[in-house]
């Protein structure tokens, strides 16, 4: 997404340069410079949000998970929680980003099938969580006691 609009940005300011008129308003170069500034300004933030650890919370009646990119699942469809000492292993990315140490959205696991993960592979452990309709999450945090932690509280929820 940055590399095109830093690219439109780039032909807009070109074209605007190459056609330029001593008597014109400059409209395609300041629309050029517009794009270019916004889409570096926005850029670090973007980056920091899909690297950010995803956080698990219990609002209300519903689970979310993540931050920019949040899912929300009702507490109540909660069927099945485990911990397991390594990561899935991930066949394909559908949907989301994998950026770095971070992988959160909707992914094809080895074994499994369509899951959402928010996962930080600096952490090998991870919590499977099943849904009664059908929806399947891998989430950890990069501190293993953490990940352990919110296993423990889940599963307490669940006896």
């Amino acid at each position: 997404f940055y590399i095109v609009s830093l690219g439109v940005g780039l032909v807009v300011l070109v074209a605007g340069l190459m056609r330029q008129d001593r008597n014109s308003s400059h409209y395609g170069y300041k629309a050029g410079l517009i794009v270019i500034v916004a889409c570096t300004v926005l850029l670090p933030f973007f980056f920091y949000e899909a690297v950010r650890p995803s956080m698990v919370l219990r609002m209300d009646d519903d689970f979310v998970f993540g931050n920019v990119q949040e899912m929300r699942q009702p507490v109540r469809l909660l069927d099945k929680v485990e911990y397991w000492d390594s990561l899935p292993e991930i066949k394909r990315r559908l949907g989301g980003s994998s950026l770095l140490w971070a992988n959160k959205g909707l992914f094809e696991v080895a074994g499994v099938g369509r899951c959402h993960l928010y996962l930080d592979t600096r952490n090998a452990g991870c919590c499977y969580l099943h849904f009664r309709n059908g929806v399947r999450v891998f989430c950890n945090y990069p501190d293993s006691s953490r990940t352990r932690s919110l296993h423990r509280s889940l599963q307490s929820y669940l006896e």
